[in-house]
């Protein structure tokens, strides 16, 4: 029993000897026992760091709106109608140097008889031997020159004064060799159909050549025909199948 109470005294000097030592450690002024003693100079435990005070923000000063310096787009920039210049006159038409169309075809158009696109209107008469009987002939024809010197025409002939009568429709090409100087020679070819008096009608072909002469539209000439009846009966008709016979002419061309 008494080393029991001997402890307890112990214990109980040794916590008044701590709450002593505290309460002469601690410092005048500050709080009572729930403060904490501030650490010796040489302890290692930093002092508590201080976070230094933000400044008040400053309101930046507010910038006026700058001055209108830009003069308005319209007092600086013209209108488009002031810069871009006046679109420049068409310029006249050129003066008209080609003839009318009349007056190139009127000096185009054909000088000589026997140029391209001329007409020519002729008359003939001669006398041949046909069917054993002596004839005397009478024609009339139009021909259209389709190039220089190169006509195609049709002509009429009536063979008159012997019995039986004969008339005559030849389609004929003649070509005409216009280069020589004063006489104009030609050469042609036909067909006939020959309508006979009282007989069944007769085809033949032939040549033709001869000479113009003539000046300005009016020529006249002289020349020659061979002509030879197709499919002829000597016995039925009398005479050749085959004649020659001269020709004169005179023509026109328009």
């Amino acid at each position: 029993m008494g080393s029991r109470a001997g402890i307890r005294m112990s214990l109980v000097l040794a916590a008044l000897c701590v709450l002593a030592t505290a309460s002469f450690a601690q410092t005048p002024g500050e709080p009572g026992a729930g403060s904490t003693a501030p650490a010796p100079p040489d302890s290692t435990v930093a002092p508590p760091a201080t976070t230094p005070a933000t400044p008040p923000a400053t309101t930046a000063p507010v910038t006026p709106p700058p001055a209108v310096t830009t003069p308005a787009p319209a007092a600086t920039t013209p209108p488009p109608a002031a810069t871009t210049p006046a679109a420049a006159a068409p310029a006249p038409p050129p003066a008209a140097t080609t003839p009318p169309p009349a007056q190139t075809a009127q000096s185009a158009g054909p000088s000589g008889p026997f140029d391209r696109g001329r007409t020519r209107a002729s008359f003939t008469v001669g006398w041949g031997r046909s069917f054993d009987d002596d004839y005397m002939l009478v024609g009339i024809g139009l021909g259209r020159y389709i190039k220089r010197g190169l006509e195609l025409g049709l002509y009429y002939e009536g063979w008159v004064g012997a019995d039986p009568g004969v008339n005559k429709l030849t389609p004929r090409i003649t070509y005409v060799m216009t280069k020589s100087p004063r006489l104009t020679p030609y050469l042609g070819a036909f067909y006939t159909r020959a309508f006979i008096d009282g007989y069944d009608d007769l085809n033949s072909a032939g040549w033709r050549a001869g000479v113009y002469r003539g000046k300005g539209r009016v020529s006249y000439g002289l020349g020659a025909v061979w002509e030879y009846y197709l499919n002829f009966d000597e016995t039925k008709y009398g005479g050749d199948a085959s004649t020659i016979y001269p020709e004169i002419f005179i023509g026109t061309s328009f």
